[in-house]
């Protein structure tokens, strides 16, 4: 039986926001909402090519509560298959409650292991709210600039 999705409309709002703010500022005007069977929230495009996938994360937290950011390990290992398979970027952004947006761009290259950990949400909804997890530093993440 499938999980039931807890995602509410205010929370599709919220991300769509935060994704639309990302777009502006990398100047990308093409994008798609994927399926959840793609494991990540869109697709940005420029003409018909897909460029990058971006994973919209909304914490209600400021940016510097935490070390690191914690992300579900098998988001992760799909998302980052985009650049090691098919040399597609994979973005992950996140809205923070001090109206920031910051993000992290995948990169093989930079050969970093990250400490990975059971964890997820504390007020569990059903089972599988707990799964394992990478810790990205917070100090990865770049600022998005909108200017």
């Amino acid at each position: 039986m499938p999980r039931q999705l807890y995602e509410t409309k205010q929370d599709i709002s919220e991300e769509l926001t935060i994704a639309e703010r990302c777009l502006k500022s990398w100047n990308i005007v093409n994008y798609h909402k994927l399926p959840i069977s793609y494991y990540v929230d869109f697709a940005l495009c420029r003409k018909k090519k897909v460029v990058a996938v971006l994973e919209i994360k909304n914490r209600k937290h400021t940016p510097d509560t935490f070390p690191t950011l914690y992300f579900s390990l098998n988001k992760w290992l799909h998302g980052k298959r985009y650049k090691d398979e098919m040399n597609i970027e994979f973005v992950l952004a996140v809205g923070f409650t001090d109206g920031s947006i910051w993000h992290f761009t995948y990169d093989p290259k930079a050969n970093i292991d990250f400490e990975v950990t059971w964890g997820g949400r504390n007020q569990k909804r059903d089972s599988q709210d707990q799964e394992p997890v990478i810790h990205i530093p917070v100090s990865l993440f770049k600022k998005l600039n909108e200017t």
